[in-house]
């Protein structure tokens, strides 16, 4: 399982560009760097843009993914939000391949956020510092656990991303507003000491199947080791 995941990591190295949509697992793991750097949202947003905003949860890449993407409907009362979870496929309990490929491409659910919904949101975020709170050049390893979060917000593009274990990431708000709202009634596999952990990056250090790539935040965005934002 690993070996396939390498290959997927290293195709994605060569980066596709994320343009509104995936087409299974390994479209998304081709266009995951275009995805999270957001250019679709950056080249959208100016004056008169509608808000949006995506998250990405980061819980070990081969292990667990989670991907939030908030668009405001006309009127700007509603929004519509799409999530996106994938597991580690457990091989343990089937090597049936059209399971584990079910599992490998992840479980997606649709909903509306009520102004309720959409208010919580926006208090989370201005909590969090969302706009102003931004370490730059901060890295963010695939074998981690990570949050980052891309928006067009009155017509401005912002960027953030919080790392475990920190403070900053200990104290977030806004993840539990979008688990609130989440409709996939898959857990989320929260972040963990490395003493908890089912694996060791300290043990896989050198270990061909165990590829590490990093997203950056950079100065304007997001950034990957190989700069294909």
């Amino acid at each position: 399982m690993r070996l396939a995941v390498l290959a997927l990591t290293m195709l994605t190295l060569g980066a596709c560009e994320y343009a509104g949509a995936f087409d299974g697992g390994l479209s998304r793991n081709l266009k995951w760097f275009s995805y999270v750097g957001a250019k679709d949202i950056r080249e959208a947003c100016g004056p008169g843009a509608d808000d949006r905003f995506r998250f990405v949860y980061n819980g070990i890449y081969t292990k667990h993914i989670r991907t939030y993407d908030i668009h405001m409907l006309p009127g700007g009362k509603r929004a519509s939000m799409t999530v996106y979870t994938r597991s580690e496929p457990n091989l343990a309990r089937s090597l049936n391949l059209s399971e584990i490929r079910k599992e490998w491409d992840g479980e997606k659910a649709q909903s509306t956020l009520s102004i309720q919904g959409i208010s919580e949101l926006r208090t989370a975020l201005a909590t969090d510092r969302f706009t102003t709170d931004r370490p730059r050049r901060l890295q963010l390893p695939s074998n981690e656990f990570y949050w980052t979060g891309a928006a067009c917000i009155e017509g401005r593009f912002h960027t953030n991303a919080w790392l475990y274990p920190t403070e900053r990431y200990d104290a977030l708000k806004f993840p539990a507003v979008l688990m609130h709202y989440d409709r996939t009634e898959v857990p989320l596999y929260k972040a963990r000491p490395v003493g908890e952990r089912d694996d060791n990056p300290d043990l896989n250090v050198g270990n061909p199947l165990y590829e590490i790539f990093y997203v950056q935040l950079g100065p304007d965005g997001f950034v990957s080791t190989d700069g294909l934002f």
